[in-house]
């Protein structure tokens, strides 16, 4: 059985890989989606200018879902919000979105970035580049976007801090 106040029950912990990527998917899945539909009902031919529109307008739909991070109750941890003198909350106020967000985003951003400007060094090698591409794709998934997340619950922010909760599984 699992606890109403997780926060109040549940030693404080240093996410795990595992965790991190749950965590990180939280806020990913809505952007992913996003990311296919502009892949899938891009105009032109170009599919390196939609992958790069798509993947940096992705980017700045996670913040828009960051809220998920601290309300989504997952099995075997929660992440909540401690702020200065008042108990644990699940509730990131707009201010503090924006302060959370680059900590979460830049990473990817900066990720994309350097992979576009190799997968444009080396278009002209032809079949190479859908590789590069899946293991982009992998890459943010499954270690940039998890490590963004991992970082963003170590940071202390002015007044507040995301503090992850529950039971570390290896």
């Amino acid at each position: 059985m699992v606890d109403a106040n997780p926060a109040e029950t549940w030693p404080s912990i240093a996410l795990t890989w595992r965790q991190s990527v749950a965590a990180f998917w939280c806020v990913a899945w809505p952007a992913l989606l996003i990311w296919f539909l502009i892949i899938g009902f891009w105009p032109t031919k170009n599919m390196f200018v939609a992958g790069a529109v798509g993947s940096i307008f992705s980017i700045f739909v996670q913040a828009a879902f960051l809220p998920r991070l601290v309300r989504k109750k997952f099995h075997l941890f929660r992440i909540g919000v401690l702020r200065d003198d008042d108990p644990p909350s699940h509730d990131l106020s707009l201010s503090e979105i924006a302060r959370v967000a680059p900590q979460v985003l830049w990473p990817q951003f900066a990720f994309l970035v350097a992979a576009g400007v190799l997968t444009f060094l080396f278009g002209g090698l032809g079949h190479g580049v859908q590789g590069i591409d899946s293991l982009v794709f992998l890459l943010r998934f499954l270690l940039i976007g998890p490590w963004a997340v991992n970082l963003a619950t170590r940071r202390k922010y002015v007044g507040f801090r995301l503090q992850p909760f529950g039971i570390r599984y290896i």
